[in-house]
């Protein structure tokens, strides 16, 4: 190979590695142009004159060329870009810890990538010819090459050999002959994952490995080699030995306009991975190429064979003190100009804190200028004035001492350096006409044009140069980045502006606009026209709420007036260049103003003409202008900041963003853009009367409601109010919508990707069995899954077979696989030592906005759990369920941070989802179907309506989502019901979803394989969620904890034991006593509530009665109707029935346009569904279901009339019915009522304890709202609107649960689950947040009690500082597991240690939870409890009990003292009993308080003088 050849393919390597700054489109363009030299140049190459025939390598690298210049770049080259782009910005970043969180993000993009690759055509021979190369280079032993090297033609060779060559050869060499035994664990790992064939489950393990290996002390060869090779090629296209290394001394901050001393240090270290020139920052001064650099990595500490900057200089400029190297702190945003030219500083630079005094480094190396000649400006020389000094510049008017200063002493003259080069003639966008520099003015009181300040005649500044105009601008002003387009006009022809009209004139009151050139336009001047909520102005986006406007003579299209005149070019105060007005052609075209920062998705905005310039504006935004009049202040407003300049905006307190300013002294008021833009007076859908925009009163204390959504209105802050007798008044975003540029109902649609073919094959005879093999004994995961494969090799007889028949390895969170095995095989394998159990696969079911301000979680409140936990910023939520809609847009990542560090996991690619669709909210997406699969044989993705993928298909998954962890999304409802802001507990928490439910098509279930579920909690400890939350679970009988039959149970075991708190669903079979599931006391059960919330739907009697029916009907009023109840007369023989489930067999004369009554002992809303079709089917105008209260109320099929009403209510009716001649009924809209009157409830469904599997362990733990909750779902989901809906279930409890987890685990990192358990249960409500007694709806309904709702109605303000808390630890659940009567065996297997249980056996009583529960109290018993302070060091708590009737109890001691040296305090509590009988539960409790915190227990006790006894009686 020539020498020169191989540098050309360096350089064109290189430049395809480095050119990152591009965009997508000019990236592409230059990498096809850059890969197309590249094969064109190797081509050229004499691959004849290689060794040959004993390599095997030349002819594998000509046909690799060969098929590479057969595929089609035109199909392909986008992914391969993609790649390389995303590859060299992860080489550029290094390993600083600074770009840790975009480096983390960018090896999931690269996993994602890399699969991408893998699928590129003609792939399977590419990546062929790719991996045989590879295997040739690794099997070659030092001999042969040896032999390699020479036969090869070294004539033909460079010479002398290039670096590069001679390093690779070497590398070559030293693999090849490698002893890997011998080698470093970690080394011999990696060469053997290279050997491997690279999977994307390999590329996962080498990414994990390399970082490691590269740190490996002392060094390895080969790691040497390997960082030399890349040395050399980033090196070979640069000239760096001419470099000088910079070693700032000082790091800086700007603060309040000037630099300080950052408290933060210099940071450097040894690891020269980080010192390679990807991770330098090179600075580029006038004439030279890049001649300085600062290490990132070491700050300069490796690079002594470079010359370094003095760190310390003296500067002509500045005598009076030495000036310092210093670094600009990362992430402080703006600084200042340097003190010598008009650029903003560097980020490292020298400076003099003392003095406030900074320069770049280009104007330090420039030679002084002493003496300057300016004829322009004044006829003699000028001299530098040798001081740092504050003198007013003729030139300027400025008083400053931000830039050196030459002066005439003679002449008095003063000049800054900046100043001297202003321009004589210029244009600026405030102003229509040039204007030109004078050194004084002749007239008196004027004013500048931007900054509005007096001028100062004695001084120069710039004169409109039209005779008679006035306007004038001080120097700096007309010359700010934001106004003057830095050209000078002096000599330059005036250039007119070629006024084009928008329209042309049809006729009068007919126009063509330019915009909607397919139709005329026709002026409307009605002024008397009704509102019309649908009609939207189509260039800036608003209602038509007063005035004339534009429409369509064919279609919708409609203009306002003023709109349809807007000039098609102009000048805007806040940007320099000129401005063309333009619309939006696509539906995917969108853009974020300049001037308000809204997102604009549709009508027209302004562009500008230059092309290298991405300034936007919306229309609303330029059609204002200065001097603003506006309603917020008394004073007219001007555009005076400077560029960059951010004032706080005085109604918004927003400081983003560009702001009219108000120029009286001592008046400081400011106004943004978005403030400005909003409109004035409005109109109302609902009111007759003109609204206007309220700027709230800071001292009032009146309150208001919004109409819309019904919740209240801050009168100290902005809100629309009719100034009429009617008194309305509504939210902003509830009347205008949180994006004011985007129309009504709109959205957005994500791509897709194409489907692919997944058959399940049939295995015959054999199941998914689970082999359980307790805690892992290797921290190596893929030492424990060789383990796996190795059991399975030793059963089956082959690795093929063992390979074949393995469905999962569980090898993060504890020990155990998944395979395919008859049951002959299963039971042999239950016979090793190591495993513990040997079960068949099981399945499991799903456990089916006004919530958080419900429970006191309101964002408005600055110190509450919300905002100090930054909403669960830092927490990450794993959702193991259905699946996950990513377009919803609950899962936007908004002002989201970075992923927090501690994440290991990623996003898998499948059907429909693709790695993109993950982000900072959505942080992991994975799906778990080989256990669904191997029992379901039947299953053909292909047909299925299942996505073989994250994606959510049900929309059970996306809505527990939501109400976990879901964003801000405001102005939501069903069909106008329930109407607010959706979002989850923990709005800021990432949410990693794991898919193990899976939709059969055949039999119209969800499916969740006990395998999967397995594999996903595995893969979820491992990926570093800080809870699980699981709305899954199986039915009574259950399982003992200890039994892997009750997948959940096991896999929460394990991964609380590694501090991930597991919240599950209680279930939904309720109101039955002993039905709660998901009982082990590792884990956080969940019962559910209702919400202080209702859909009231009134129906009035022919008789005037009213009666409020709960449903979810959003259709037309039914005015007075016929009203039947199905009965005989007494003289037909005809069948009738009333009952709900039989309407069917009455004639459809009966119902036939009439509502229908009927009578239903069912509580379960399918009953409600059957009446409505057979009443619809009938031809009937709707129903009213007399039922049994309680359970959730649902929306009837294509919302027909349902209303339902408890047995009582029905009775009123009927006897209405029978007593009149012609009963009639009008059916009203449902509407929600929230607040009193309407109670809160344990829901019907919600299952209730007392645990069956250990009974003094009291579930469920805890109850939160889960009936007719509003969350996100797929848009494909019956009952959805617009991707929302309301379901009800435990599902929904649990997520509300696993929401206040994230923000208690984000606020206190080192606490337990046990500790977060304890803190959520003993802190909880007893009663509603209003102090009403909370019941339990059944048959009857009672007031609800522990076996309920556990500790109570969670309250998540209280449980962040709940004082003290009872812990658990590892050795509290071996206590349980002996005390409860598991064999010493299987618990030793499943903490992974060990274990022998004490004799005799401590008491079950013992275990400390935050409950008391005793089962068969017999005479008295003594137990003990622990309790963990973490509230205040010095506490004092005194007990309070409130015995259960019939018990005694007394607590010793009844004082706990709490300091330093004493964090953990017991206590022994006595219990006895007077009852002489068998009797049920009898309930009390147990506090310990400080008087500020109340530490809550239930005490639960049953009397059984006859123990074991089943009572019917």
């Amino acid at each position: 190979m020539d020498i020169d050849l191989e540098s050309e393919l360096l350089s064109l390597i290189t430049q395809l590695l480095f050119e990152t700054n591009l965009d997508c489109e000019h990236f592409y363009s230059m990498a096809a142009s850059v890969i197309t030299q590249i094969i064109s140049l190797v081509t050229t190459m004499d691959l004849h004159s290689q060794p040959k025939p004993e390599s095997e390598i030349i002819p594998l690298i000509t046909q690799t060329i060969s098929v590479f210049n057969s595929m089609d770049f035109d199909s392909q080259l986008k992914q391969l870009a993609e790649f390389i782009s995303t590859f060299s910005r992860k080489i550029s970043l290094g390993t600083n810890s600074i770009h840790s969180d975009l480096s983390n993000k960018l090896d999931l993009e690269l996993v994602a990538l890399c699969e991408k690759i893998v699928t590129i055509e003609p792939e399977p021979e590419l990546m062929s010819l790719i991996y045989k190369i590879f295997s040739v280079v690794i099997s070659l032993n030092s001999n042969q090459i040896k032999t390699l090297v020479s036969s090869m033609d070294l004539d033909s060779q460079p010479k002398p050999e290039s670096k590069l060559m001679s390093l690779i050869t070497q590398t070559i060499s030293l693999v090849s002959s490698m002893d890997l035994n011998s080698q470093p664990e970690l080394l011999s790992k990696l060469i053997l994952v290279l050997k491997s064939s690279m999977d994307s489950e390999s590329i996962t393990e080498l990414k994990s490995l390399l970082p490691k290996t590269l740190s490996l002390e002392p060094e390895p060869e080969l790691i040497s080699f390997i960082h030399q090779i890349i040395s050399c090629i980033i090196s070979k296209p640069r000239n760096l030995k001419d470099l000088v290394c910079l070693c700032p001394q000082v790091q800086v901050s700007f603060e309040n306009g000037k630099f300080s001393a950052s408290e933060t240090s210099m940071s450097s270290n040894n690891v020269k991975w980080e010192c390679l020139p990807g991770n330098w920052m090179t600075y580029e001064f006038p004439g030279e190429d890049g001649s300085h650099f600062r290490c990132l990595g070491c700050n300069g500490k490796n690079h002594g064979e470079y010359k370094k900057a003095p760190v310390e200089i003296k500067h002509h400029l500045h005598r009076k003190h030495s000036l310092q190297l210093g670094s600009l702190r990362e992430n402080v945003g703006i600084t200042r100009q340097c003190y010598c030219c008009d650029r903003y500083l560097d980020s490292t630079f020298y400076c003099c804190l003392s003095c406030d005094f900074a320069m770049n480094m280009a104007c330090v190396k420039k030679p002084a200028v002493l003496y300057i000649d300016r004829e322009r400006w004044h006829e003699h020389t000028l001299a530098l004035f040798p001081r740092h000094a504050s003198l007013t510049c003729n030139l300027c008017a400025l008083a400053d001492a931000s830039s050196p200063i030459y002066m005439c002493p003679p002449c008095d003259f003063v000049a800054h350096l900046r100043c001297i080069n202003l321009p004589r003639v210029i244009r600026i966008s405030r102003h229509h006409h040039r204007i030109s520099f004078t050194p004084s003015f002749d007239q008196e009181d004027l004013f500048c044009g931007v900054c509005r300040k007096k001028i100062d005649n004695d001084y120069g500044g710039y004169f409109c140069i039209k005779k008679g105009c006035l306007y004038a601008v001080h120097s700096r002003c007309a010359t700010q980045g934001n106004v003057w387009d830095c050209k000078e006009l002096e000599g330059e022809p005036d250039e007119d502006i070629e006024e084009v009209e928008p329209f042309v004139k049809i006729s009068d009151g007919i126009i063509k606009h330019f915009s909607h050139e397919e139709h005329h336009l026709r002026l409307d001047d009605n002024s008397y026209r009704d509102y019309d909520e649908n009609k939207e102005c189509g260039a800036c986006i608003t209602p038509i709420y007063f005035g004339n406007f534009y429409s369509s003579m064919q279609c919708d299209f409609i203009l306002h007036q003023e709109c349809a005149n807007l000039s098609l070019k102009i000048y805007h105060p806040i940007h320099p260049h000129l401005l063309t007005q333009r619309y939006f052609r696509r539906v995917d075209e969108s853009f974020v103003c300049e001037a308000c920062f809204r997102y604009c998705v549709a009508g027209f905005f302004y562009e500008c003409v230059k092309g290298d310039c991405n300034f936007r504006l919306h229309v609303q935004c330029a059609k204002i202008s200065e001097p603003l009049v506006h309603g917020s202040h008394r004073h007219p407003l001007f555009l005076t900041s400077k560029p960059k300049e951010r004032r706080v905006c005085s109604v918004c307190e927003d400081a983003e963003h560009d702001t009219f300013n108000c120029i009286i002294s001592d008046c400081d008021f400011a106004l943004c853009f978005k403030c400005a833009t909003l409109p004035e007076k409005v109109r109302y859908k609902h009111d007759n009367h003109t609204l206007t925009l309220s700027y709230g009163d800071g001292t009032s204390t009146m309150t208001y409601w919004c109409e819309v959504c019904e919740e209240k209105v801050d009168p100290k802050r902005r809100f629309y109010v009719c100034d009429e007798y009617c008194c309305v008044t509504l939210h902003i975003e509830c009347l205008l919508g949180r994006d004011l540029y985007m129309k009504r109902g709109s959205y957005y649609l994500g791509e897709f990707d194409e489907k692919r073919s997944f058959v399940a094959q049939a295995i015959v005879e054999r199941k998914v069995h689970i082999v359980y093999l307790g805690e892992k004994q290797h921290d190596d995961p893929e030492f424990v899954t060789e383990s796996h494969h190795q059991m399975l090799w030793s059963l089956l007889g082959s690795k093929e077979d063992a390979h074949e028949s393995l469905v999962y390895s569980y090898r993060h969170g504890f020990s155990g696989f998944a395979a395919k095995l008859t049951k002959s095989q299963a039971k042999k394998i239950a016979d090793v030592p190591e495993v513990v159990h040997v079960i068949p696969d099981s399945f499991y079911k799903l456990k089916t906005t006004r919530t958080w301000d419900y429970l006191g979680l309101s964002a408005a409140n600055p110190k509450n759990l919300l905002n100090e936990t930054n909403m669960g910023a830092q927490s990450i939520i794993g959702v193991i369920d259905t699946g996950v809609w990513p377009e919803s847009e609950v899962f936007n990542d908004h002002g989201i941070g970075p992923v927090p560090s501690h994440w290991k996991g990623g996003c898998e690619s499948g059907e429909a989802f693709n790695s993109s669709h993950c982000n900072k909210k959505l942080i992991g997406a994975k799906y778990f179907i080989n256990g669904f699969l191997s029992e379901n044989e039947s299953f053909n993705s292909t047909e299925s309506l299942d996505f073989i993928s994250p994606r959510d298909l049900d929309g059970h998954g996306t809505h527990v989502s939501t109400i976990a962890g879901g964003s801000y999304v405001p102005n939501i409802s069903y069909k106008g019901l329930a109407e607010g802001t959706v979002r989850g507990g923990a709005s800021r928490a990432r949410i990693a979803m794991y898919k193990v439910c899976w939709y059969l098509d055949d039999e119209d279930i969800t499916s969740c394989s006990s395998a999967d579920i397995l594999k996903a909690m595995d893969e979820a400890m491992h990926d570093g969620v800080d809870v699980l939350s699981i709305s899954l679970g199986s039915d009574v009988p259950m399982y003992g904890e200890t039994d892997i039959r009750d997948g959940i149970t096991t896999g929460a075991f394990h991964a609380v034991l590694k501090g991930i708190t597991v919240v599950c669903a209680g279930g939904n079979s309720g109101p039955e006593a002993q039905t709660v599931t998901n009982t082990a006391p590792w884990i956080v059960t969940v019962a559910a509530t209702t919400l202080d919330r209702s859909f009231a739907t009134p129906i009035t009697l022919g008789n005037n009665k009213v009666i409020l029916g709960q449903a979810m009907y959003t259709g037309p009023e039914v005015g007075f109707t016929s009203l039947v109840y199905p009965e005989n007369p007494g003289n037909s023989n005809a069948n009738f029935s009333g009952t709900c489930e039989e309407l069917s067999v009455n004639s459809n004369l009966t119902m036939v346009g009439k509502v229908v009554l009927c009578f239903t002992p069912s509580p379960y809303s399918a009953s409600a569904s059957s009446a409505a079709r057979s009443v619809k089917k009938a031809g009937g105008l709707g129903v009213i279901i007399a039922r049994q209260p309680g359970y959730a109320i649902r929306p009837c099929p294509d919302d027909f009339p349902c209303v339902a009403v408890d047995w009582e209510l029905g009775t009123d009716i009927l006897l209405y019915i029978r007593s009149s001649g012609l009963p009639v009924v009008k059916i009203k809209t449902s509407r929600t009522l929230i607040g009193q009157p309407v109670g809160t409830k344990v829901a019907t469904f919600s299952s209730r304890g007392p645990n069956s599997i250990a009974a003094a362990i009291l579930k469920p733990d805890i109850a939160a709202p889960g009936v007719s909750i509003l969350a996100a779902t797929t848009t494909n989901t019956t009952f959805n609107d617009q991707g929302f809906i309301m379901m009800s279930g435990t599902s929904m409890a649990t997520p509300a649960i696993s929401g206040v987890v994230a923000l208690l685990k984000a606020l206190h990192r080192d606490w337990s689950p046990a500790a977060i358990r304890s803190a959520i249960v003993t802190t909880a409500w007893r009663t509603d947040p209003f102090g009403e007694q909370i019941f339990a709806e059944g048959s009857p309904r009672k007031l609800a009690d522990p076996f309920d709702y556990g500790g109570g109605l969670v309250n998540p303000e209280k449980a962040a500082k709940p004082g003290l808390v009872y812990d658990l630890g590892l050795e509290d659940y071996v206590l349980y597991m002996c005390s409860a009567g598991y064999n010493e065996s299987s618990i030793s297997q499943l903490v992974g240690k060990a274990t022998i249980c004490s004799n005799p056996k401590l008491s079950i009583l013992d275990f400390n939870l935050p409950s008391i529960t005793i089962p068969n109290l017999k005479d008295e018993v003594t137990l003990t409890r622990t309790l963990t302070n973490v509230g205040p060091l010095d506490s004092v708590y005194r007990v309070v009990v409130e015995p259960p009737l019939g018990f005694q109890v007394t607590v010793e001691p009844k004082t706990l003292v709490f300091n330093s040296q004493t964090k953990r305090v017991s206590f022994k509590v006595r219990i006895s009993t007077t009852h002489k009988i068998n009797t049920g539960y009898y309930f009390g409790s147990l506090t310990w308080s400080d008087s500020v915190h109340n530490v809550t227990i239930h005490v639960s006790v049953r009397t059984q003088i006859l123990q074991n006894y089943y009572d019917e009686n």
